[in-house]
């Protein structure tokens, strides 16, 4: 790992952004201006990140070193690193860009690795970025990205035994598991009635494993795939949304059984967090009827062997779009686009972001915006706030993508806003604790 500090000459600069905050505790005209540490930060794209930035994103941290790597369109190749401080420091300008280069395309979705294993290495602060070779050197498979000092280690996580890539990049979609040597899974849709495929990498491996559900499935099989930690072990998810479809499998691969659900598109995204206060992680499905939001404790003993339907008490909540003063068109929203678990108020239980970059903003269409439910009391499926650019623009669509930073005592989060090329650093929630604000959210 670099020994270079993020507290470098580019800390001490002035951080302006032309870009605003909506937050429903502030006025957002306050933030429309250039400011000094204003609570949204736009990232500046660089001149060699292809079409899309913003397209994909992924956070890792290692000590007091917060990343954030954010990519272009899925199948084009260019990507960038930012740096984060601990106390709402940052940098608008990329440390690292032209991740993903010749011979690599980018996924639909990256994943995080905040240490790994790569050929016989302990390397921090990763991402697995798309499908490619290292150097030329190595066979196909999915490339990840690694602080290296002033140049990045790069690795290759072979490719299973008879898994192919479509369109390379494009049907790809990647995950991990949140902390140190993580589980990475992958999936990968298929094309004209192909069936698509996943599988995964285990803790400190190289070397992927087929995941075979044991029944026939269809092409968007591999469509979205999470790891689960509920039930006293972890489960691995596999989506194929257009057939409202959940494949579950144990952390060797083993198939556990299948859930179904009349939503359409059942599965369109996916996402894990402690959302109540158990001890286990909850499960995020989104379908074109909102966001699932399952218990991770009643699910994993109630997975049926062969496919069958959720049981409903497994369901705590679904949450819905919201039209407000400022955001309209709930109708085309793409609500569920992205998910993610923050927790802004640090009461132990995590507050839901979901993505909705069809929603028009002040007139601006796909503008985009992501709404945070604190999905609890007696109301868990009141919005507690929505978040948007000031300064949006018709086609943006910011909430493609999401991922949160977790920093000592508060989380901040990134959205992606790929159709006009940004990526924004919300560091302000009215949720958060009045001693947590700090010079950002004043």
């Amino acid at each position: 790992m670099s020994n270079r500090s993020p507290y470098s000459n580019r800390w001490s600069r002035a951080l302006l952004v032309a870009g605003a905050s909506a937050g429903i505790a502030c006025s957002w005209t306050r933030f429309d201006d250039v400011q000094k540490d204003a609570p949204v930060l736009l990232l500046n794209k660089p001149d060699n990140v292809g079409f899309g930035f913003g397209s994909s994103l992924a956070s890792s941290e290692s000590g007091s070193f917060y990343r954030v790597f954010v990519g272009a369109a899925p199948g084009q190749n260019g990507g960038a690193e930012f740096e984060l401080g601990s106390n709402q420091g940052a940098s608008k300008d990329a440390a690292r860009s032209g991740h993903c280069g010749a011979g690599c395309t980018l996924a639909r979705r990256a994943a995080p690795l905040q240490r790994a294993v790569l050929d016989g290495l302990d390397r921090t602060l990763c991402a697995a970025e798309g499908i490619g070779t290292a150097g030329n050197q190595k066979p196909l498979g999915i490339q990840v990205q690694c602080e290296g000092g002033d140049a990045a280690f790069l690795a290759v996580l072979a490719l299973p035994s008879g898994v192919s890539v479509p369109e390379p990049g494009k049907q790809l979609t990647l995950a991990s598991e949140d902390g140190d040597y993580p589980i990475v899974m992958a999936g990968a849709m298929g094309l004209d009635q192909a069936a698509g495929s996943a599988w995964f990498y285990p803790s400190k491996s190289q070397n992927g494993s087929v995941l075979d559900p044991g029944v026939s499935v269809g092409s968007s099989f591999g469509g979205q795939v999470a790891v689960l930690g509920a039930g006293g072990g972890r489960l691995l998810v596999v989506s194929e949304p257009e057939a409202g479809r959940l494949f579950f499998f144990d952390e060797a691969g083993a198939p556990k059984g299948c859930v179904s659900s009349s939503a359409p598109r059942f599965g369109k995204s996916l996402a894990v967090g402690k959302v109540n206060s158990d001890v286990d992680e909850e499960l995020l499905v989104a379908s074109d009827q909102g966001v699932h939001v399952l218990s991770g404790a009643a699910l994993a003993p109630a997975i049926p062997a062969t496919c069958g339907a959720l049981p409903s008490a497994v369901e705590l909540v679904k949450l819905a779009c919201r039209a407000t003063a400022d955001l309209d068109g709930c109708g085309g929203a793409d609500f569920g686009a992205a998910i993610a678990v923050a927790d802004f108020d640090r009461d132990g239980d995590g507050e839901v972001l979901v993505g909705a970059p069809g929603m028009s903003v002040r007139d601006e269409s796909d503008a985009g915006a992501v709404f945070v439910f604190d999905v609890e009391g007696d109301h868990l499926d009141w919005m507690a706030e929505s978040r948007f650019i000031s300064s949006a623009e018709s086609g943006d669509r910011l909430g493609t993508a999401l991922a949160v930073v977790h920093q000592p005592g508060k989380d901040v989060f990134v959205a992606g806003a790929p159709g006009n090329g940004k990526a924004a650093l919300f560091f302000c929630s009215k949720l958060l604790p009045a001693g947590k604000r700090g010079v950002r959210c004043e």
